[in-house]
């Protein structure tokens, strides 16, 4: 009897192992696709200037959809590549872009009041398809599609 017990244990163990675990599909929503963005960043006509030990962010929010989202940090050069938050590009629409900056050691955001999320004025207007390619002076707050 006591064998008995030891089987069903043991079954039952190996029928909970096998449909608890797995590569499970989880409900993310719809799969997003769209454009590549790329660009680069200038400061009164010439490239961003990056402080020493200084991240800076550029994101793109959706005009219309808040939800909509994806940035990225800064190279050295001032360049930017956003992918899209399912890696498939941003689909087309209007969207903010907006600046945060943070120095490693402390140091506040200079972006601040300026060009953060709450206060940018330069919005892109993305196609959807492929890439999109843009020049955007932080001085001027201009966007221009190259």
């Amino acid at each position: 009897m006591a064998s008995n017990k030891c089987g069903i244990l043991l079954a039952t163990c190996l029928m909970l192992f096998a449909f608890g675990c797995g590569d499970a599909k989880r409900d993310t929503g719809p799969e997003l696709a769209g454009s590549k963005i790329t660009g680069k960043v200038l400061q009164g006509g010439k490239p961003i200037k990056i402080l020493k030990d200084e991240t800076v962010r550029i994101a793109f929010v959706g005009a219309e959809d808040s939800k909509l989202a994806a940035g990225a940090d800064l190279k050295e050069d001032g360049t930017f590549e956003v992918v899209g938050p399912s890696g498939k590009g941003m689909p087309a629409g209007k969207y903010k872009v907006s600046f945060t900056s943070e120095i490693y050691g402390g140091g506040g955001n200079r972006f601040a009041e300026k060009l953060d999320a709450d206060t940018t004025t330069i919005y892109a207007d993305v196609s959807g398809g492929g890439s999109d390619n843009f020049e955007i002076d932080i001085t001027t707050k201009k966007i221009a599609k190259k």
